[in-house]
């Protein structure tokens, strides 16, 4: 059995150093400056800004560099990033784990944030597929989520690629009859979704809170159980 609600598992965001750096206590201090990445989704941007003002403010030199969700682990292991503010671990497979089970990436806390994830839609497409948010409705109402390029099949608005696959995964594992298209951004990912709000278009979508564009639109998320 497939426990599915395993597969939006989440580990707390957490904020990771170099285990280079950390571990460099008896180190004279450096003008070198010391690398933040940043990253392409808007929560990441405030926290690496907000962390390399105070870091400056220290009188500490600093340099954002940009990466993305999955190339910042080798880079930080090996000393090339020093620091990253915003870390899911839910996308990277192995990758992360290992790195911080040999010492190469530290954890230095966690955020406070009670993350989630899950395929959002709007209250309307409850009367275009009966039986939402259970998600084997899905397979029966396929088509009122589907768009010219996808038809048959639903159209899933998911992550850009530069941040992993999983939607693709899911609906494989499951034999979902959906077509995962990975936005190329955030921001693209959120324009289509207003402009399909808009329009009441059918729209399904990977997403994550906290996020700001909960503040304004009152979304339902689709329930995993049991498969």
């Amino acid at each position: 059995m497939l426990k599915i609600s395993k597969l939006f598992s989440i580990a707390a965001t957490a904020f990771i150093v170099s285990g280079q750096a950390l571990f460099a206590g008896n180190i004279p201090e450096s003008d070198d400056p010391i690398k933040v990445t940043i990253q392409d989704w808007t929560g990441q941007h405030f926290s690496t800004h907000v962390a390399a003002g105070l870091l400056k403010e220290m009188g500490y030199n600093v340099e954002i560099v940009v990466s993305d969700a999955i190339t910042q682990h080798p880079a930080i292991a090996s000393g090339n990033i020093n620091l990253s503010t915003e870390v899911w671990t839910n996308n990277v497979g192995d990758l992360y784990d290992g790195l911080v089970e040999k010492g190469d990436i530290v954890v230095v806390g966690e955020l406070g944030l009670s993350p989630k994830e899950g395929w959002i839609y709007p209250p309307y497409m409850d009367e275009r597929c009966p039986g939402l948010p259970d998600y084997k409705a899905l397979y029966e109402c396929a088509q009122a989520f589907g768009s010219a390029e996808t038809f048959p099949k639903g159209r899933l608005i998911t992550y850009p690629a530069s941040w992993g696959t999983r939607s693709r995964d899911i609906i494989a594992s499951i034999e979902m009859p959906f077509e995962p298209i990975p936005g190329g951004s955030e921001g693209a990912m959120v324009a289509e979704l207003k402009s399909a709000l808009a329009a009441e278009e059918p729209v399904i979508m990977l997403l994550w809170e906290p996020h700001w564009r909960f503040a304004d639109y009152d979304f339902f998320w689709v329930v995993w159980t049991t498969f």
